[in-house]
């Protein structure tokens, strides 16, 4: 998946909040409380999937934008080598 560096932090900051989410659910998880602990795993990895694979309003207008800017500023197209050479 193409992201840029925001996408990146994004989803470095999504990682780091699930990560803590899923220690504290593997503490759980260990000291006897299964459900619970197990409930806080399943909710840290969902947030991480959540976060990649879902559109969000602000993908739905970057991508927009995206769009907007390709149309409007194409690449010049090359010249072929017949063209050059005359």
């Amino acid at each position: 998946m193409d992201t840029g560096i925001v996408g990146m932090i994004t989803q470095l900051g999504t990682v780091a909040i699930a990560a803590t989410i899923g220690m504290m659910g593997l503490d759980f998880f260990f000291r006897g409380q299964r459900l619970l602990g197990g409930g806080f795993v399943a909710f840290a990895v969902l947030m991480v999937l959540v976060e990649e694979y879902i559109t969000t309003p602000g993908d739905v207008a970057g991508d927009l934008a995206a769009s907007v800017v390709g149309t409007v500023a194409k690449e010049p197209e090359r010249e072929s080598d017949s063209e050059r050479s005359e």
